[in-house]
């Protein structure tokens, strides 16, 4: 957590009212004044270790976490006992993605002062950004038991406890968080994706509705004019604007949705990412499509599409069209099959990481090497990912087996009819392994032993697609298992 302002840093120093008065700007979000007033004092009394050490702390506020570090080594020098810039210190090191030496600093701090909470629980962050799951909750457990009523320490520790799979404690966890804060949305929306693991999708997306107030996933609400619609209000005669929130695999999972709410009599208008926009018309339904960007026609009232199973009331029971509900235009297809050529082997389509801005992108992606020293022969292989990333170029350079199409695919029309083309699409959870599922595909998606929601727990299929078989790690967090069950499968395949 960053840490803020406080007069109660260390003793007092020479200087006191000119030092409130900074800290006091500080507190107000008026930096370049605030600034002004410490640097001067520095002048003065270049010893000043407090100034130092609020300057380090607005620069981790700005984000300039190198400069941060710097601030808080000058001001440790000065005041080596000063437990608050050790584990600001900290704060900064685990931004800069050096946890480990954040938790020298944590420790120091702890050392000093054996009842620092703040310290224990961004100790707990920094192991949880290392995936020391257990060292994680057992240092949020101490910061709770200095203040119990610390809702950001219950709630990490509910993350730690389900990325274990330990659902049900987790959700013991967020409730104790919310009891301690009402209003807090971290724990209102973590509790809501325990429970969508879990399957209870009733109560899960209710409380997925916490999102927009969420931080921590940086989403806002549209501005729109128009009303929210979650269901009950009749739309016969009315205009609805149905609109794609989050990523592009978020969009193909939920626009299954538009049919259902354009059978309810509404003009329904659909904004959706123009790189979606050709295959998503695809959808048996009469819809008015609406690329990103594009100037909006009047509407009566919107709902985003993450909010429409609430909206239609789903289940784990209810959900619409597991079966295909897009297909592959065929002049696409044409022009892929003209590309591959002739059928020689079963042919498998690779994809081994999505987004880089997914929350999720460490765990859920694995590098193309260790995929690529499990590929069994007797198969031909095709990258179907167009984004490869500067960790994995070496090894697809030296991939023989390998025949790499992402360049030449422009946007998922491209795709699906790649996919279309495949035997069996090998996929990491990205976009294509949910449009894959979408136009009813064989495919097969390694996950994480902490999966996204939308997979819940211990299956091995999905309700979501039929044609998704699910391949998850186990309790050592290794993909080499996973993959070696995959290996064996596609052998099978080959003749």
């Amino acid at each position: 957590m960053p840490p803020k302002p406080s007069r109660k840093v260390a003793p007092k120093p020479a200087f006191q009212a000119a030092f409130d008065a900074a800290v006091a700007l500080h507190q107000q979000g008026k930096f370049a004044q605030a600034r002004t007033m410490y640097e001067d004092i520095l002048r003065k009394q270049p010893g000043h270790a407090a100034c130092l050490h609020m300057l380090g702390i607005m620069a981790t506020q700005e984000k300039d976490h190198e400069r941060a570090v710097a601030l808080f080594d000058r001001a440790i020098a000065l005041q080596p006992a000063f437990a608050e810039a050790h584990a600001n210190r900290g704060v900064a090191l685990r931004e800069l993605g050096r946890a480990s030496e954040a938790i020298q600093s944590y420790d120091k701090a702890i050392a000093l002062r054996p009842g620092y909470a703040r310290a224990f629980f961004n100790r707990g962050n920094a192991f949880a950004a290392m995936g020391d799951l257990q060292a994680a909750a057992a240092s949020y457990s101490r910061a709770i038991e200095l203040e119990p009523g610390n809702a950001e320490a219950l709630a990490n520790l509910g993350n730690a406890l389900v990325a274990s799979l330990q659902v049900d404690a987790a959700i013991a966890q967020y409730d104790l968080a919310i009891r301690a804060n009402p209003a807090f949305a971290d724990g209102h929306f973590n509790k809501a994706c325990a429970l969508l693991l879990k399957g209870d999708l009733a109560e899960g997306f209710r409380l997925f509705e916490w999102r927009w107030k969420t931080p921590g996933i940086r989403m806002q609400p549209r501005d729109f004019n128009a009303p929210l619609w979650l269901g009950g209000a009749p739309l016969a005669g009315r205009t609805i604007l149905l609109h794609s929130e989050q990523g592009l695999g978020d969009t193909i999972q939920f626009c299954r949705y538009v049919p259902l709410v354009a059978a309810m009599g509404a003009r329904v208008l659909v904004e959706v990412p123009a790189v979606l926009l050709g295959v998503l018309q695809t959808l048996d339904c009469d819809v008015e499509w609406i690329a990103r960007g594009a100037p909006l026609p009047a509407f009566d009232c919107q709902c985003p599409f993450m909010s429409l199973p609430l909206a239609l009331g789903t289940t784990l029971h209810s959900i619409p069209w597991p079966g295909p509900y897009l297909r592959s235009d065929k002049s696409h297809v044409r022009k892929w099959s003209d590309t591959l050529g002739p059928r020689v082997r079963p042919r498998v389509g690779l994809t081994w990481s999505g987004s880089r801005h997914s929350a999720n992108d460490r765990n859920r992606n694995l590098p193309l090497a260790t995929l690529l020293a499990h590929l069994p022969a007797g198969c031909d292989y095709f990258g179907l990912q167009n984004e490869v990333r500067d960790s994995d170029r070496a090894a697809l350079a030296g991939a023989t087996q390998v025949r790499h199409l992402g360049d030449g695919i422009v946007d998922f029309q491209d795709t699906a009819a790649l996919c279309g083309l495949m035997d069996v699409i090998v996929s990491v959870d990205t976009s294509v392994a949910h449009l894959a599922g979408a136009l009813g595909c064989p495919v097969w998606v390694l996950l994480p032993l902490r999966p996204d929601f939308r997979w819940l727990l211990g299956r091995s299929d999905s309700p979501w697609y039929s044609s998704v078989r699910l391949y998850r790690q186990g309790q050592d967090r290794e993909w080499a298992p996973v993959l070696e069950r995959v290996a064996a499968e596609l052998e099978a395949l080959a003749p």
